[in-house]
């Protein structure tokens, strides 16, 4: 809670909303102060609903969400009620104090993002099951003889739906299962374009779902346009810790002979920069030319209860 005095102008927070906005709590702050932690995205149009709110007659009361930048920098959200109290006995004119309560709400706007991915998510994987069942197909058939293609063809269509559940599941895993269950469907058909190379790194539940979603786009996406669905063209994947404890992992595509028109940016780009940077707290970044992709993702591993599942789908590395 924050009390309000407008003819000193200034306002007194209470512990909660001290520790918030990151001030010392029961202390006289200047009103500009709290205006100075709104996000400056947000400070124009919050300060013009409270001046709105001050200069009018017959509302005393407002509710408003806005971000702002707490004392470490980060952005948080907020959700405040505000209660106007003009000079006794008058209905109208400036007031002479108010008390704005104050939640902090970062977790819930935090979740609602997630889930607007997470449906997103869903709506792309299905719109991309077509491509990915005919490219599994051409891949297949071409591997081995028009015989015995239903017979090598099923197996893999049953591993796909199977490794989809399995990320759907969100379960602690090691970095190179999660890798594994998203190339398994097609690593037969590109065994001698891959190469991998990463010491073990346990993942919890969280993390090894969204890194489960990322190399799901990037696996289809190389069917689609790279080495996993094309011939002379080699796929490397790589993870190692950096010198500050990080992750450092990176997913390389390099072709002989130049080719344009490829990659397109779409919601996938978001899942592999948006979502991964969101969910993860990393930094990812995509370059591309006509020779070569490549995918990088830096970020840090969140302690687990245990060591993480090493058992499942095994991809050896080539090369």
């Amino acid at each position: 809670m924050i009390i309000i005095d407008y003819a000193e102008n200034v306002a007194v927070p209470d512990a909660l909303a001290a520790e918030i906005f990151g001030l010392d709590a029961d202390e006289v702050i200047a009103r500009d102060t709290f205006h100075g932690r709104i996000h400056p995205d947000d400070q124009d149009g919050i300060i013009a609903l409270v001046d709105d709110l001050i200069a009018a007659d017959n509302r005393d009361v407002i509710e408003f969400t806005h971000r702002i930048v707490a004392a470490d920098g980060e952005i948080r959200w907020v959700h405040a009620r505000k209660q106007l109290y003009r000079e006794q006995g008058a209905s109208d004119g400036p007031p002479a104090a108010a008390v704005a309560a104050v939640q902090d709400i970062t977790e819930r706007k935090r979740a609602e993002e997630a889930s607007r991915y997470l449906m997103r998510e869903l709506q792309h994987r299905t719109l991309n099951v077509t491509a990915i069942t005919s490219s599994l197909a051409r891949m297949v058939y071409h591997a081995g003889s028009p015989e015995t293609f239903l017979e090598r063809f099923e197996p893999r269509i049953r591993n796909l739906v199977e490794n989809m559940r399995i990320e759907s599941r969100g379960e602690g895993m090691d970095l190179r299962r999660a890798l594994d269950i998203a190339l398994s469907p097609y690593f037969d058909a590109a065994r001698h374009n891959v190469a991998i190379e990463g010491e073990p790194i346990a993942l919890d539940g969280q993390q090894s779902q969204t890194l489960a979603m990322v190399f799901h786009e990037l696996a289809t996406n190389s069917v689609k346009y790279g080495a996993l669905g094309q011939s002379g063209l080699r796929l490397s994947v790589k993870w190692a810790r950096d010198h500050e404890g990080m992750v450092a992992l990176s997913w390389t595509e390099t072709r002989q002979e130049a080719a344009t028109g490829t990659r397109r940016a779409g919601f996938g780009t978001q899942i592999l920069e948006d979502f991964a940077s969101m969910a993860l707290n990393g930094h990812p970044q995509q370059t591309f030319d006509d020779l070569s992709y490549c995918y990088t993702l830096r970020f840090a591993v969140r302690e687990t209860a245990g060591k993480a599942d090493e058992a499942g789908c095994q991809v050896e590395r080539v090369g």
